[in-house]
């Protein structure tokens, strides 16, 4: 799916994906088909690959099939996404390669439709970011539970616990509070990320714990979009919930 030059979770996830492959000694080249995303000069990690995006279905479809007779051969078809099970199981069966189907969440929670079930329970190998999807997975798909592991998401060394930024405390009036942050893109096709219900939750906790306060660092179209407390800056929102 998405890697380097491209926003969202899922390509974060691929790119740290690719570079500890890219860093494995048994790894010769990774070859990356991408929907979206340019990448920049020094991005991509040696051994790495990545062909030039294809936003279209047809045409990512065409390249995806070219590219096992152009690049190949492989020893593994990953899929980073269930939704494109079906084209990597038809590339798995071209190349006569093992597919390994990546879950992130919500896509993976219900039974999906009848091609992309069939072709996830014909993958090998299965990764989860997380108990929770794995067993909601195990749950619709005809899979050995064996098959199905949790690889969950990675956090980059720059992330670590450190002091609260003065400019920020001031900023947003955040001295002596305690504080509850969301890092996250605001979507308004995204609801089901639950914004809204922590805005609620929250609310009901000022009543006990009159210092929280809930931070939402992000952007999107879904800034002013049903909230009853819209989340009005664009980078960085602070929301002083308080009982209704």
């Amino acid at each position: 799916t998405d890697a380097y030059g491209a926003g969202g979770g899922i390509a974060q996830y691929n790119r740290d994906l690719f570079q500890a492959l890219a860093r494995c000694g048994h790894v010769g080249k990774v070859v990356v088909l991408t929907r979206n995303g340019t990448a920049a000069t020094g991005d991509v990690p040696d051994k790495v690959h990545q062909l030039p995006a294809r936003p279209g279905r047809l045409a990512f479809t065409y390249q995806a099939i070219r590219s096992i007779r152009q690049h190949g051969p492989f020893d593994l078809i990953f899929c980073g996404h269930l939704y494109m099970a079906p084209l990597a199981a038809l590339l798995s069966k071209m190349a006569g390669t093992p597919l390994w189907l990546q879950l992130h969440g919500i896509e993976a929670w219900q039974r999906p439709k009848p091609l992309q079930r069939w072709a996830a329970e014909r993958a090998q190998f299965i990764t989860a970011v997380s108990r929770h999807t794995r067993r909601l997975f195990l749950g619709w798909a005809n899979c050995t539970p064996e098959a199905v592991k949790v690889l969950p998401n990675t956090v980059d060394e720059r992330f670590s616990p450190g002091p609260k930024p003065e400019a920020l405390l001031e900023r947003y009036q955040l001295h002596g509070k305690k504080v509850l942050l969301t890092v996250s893109r605001l979507a308004a096709s995204e609801r089901y990320k639950g914004h809204d219900r922590v805005i609620q939750a929250v609310a009901e906790l000022h009543r006990t714990h009159p210092d929280i306060v809930y931070v939402v660092a992000g952007d999107g179209d879904g800034l002013e979009v049903g909230h009853e407390r819209p989340i009005r800056h664009h980078a960085f929102a602070s929301i002083h919930a308080k009982p209704p």
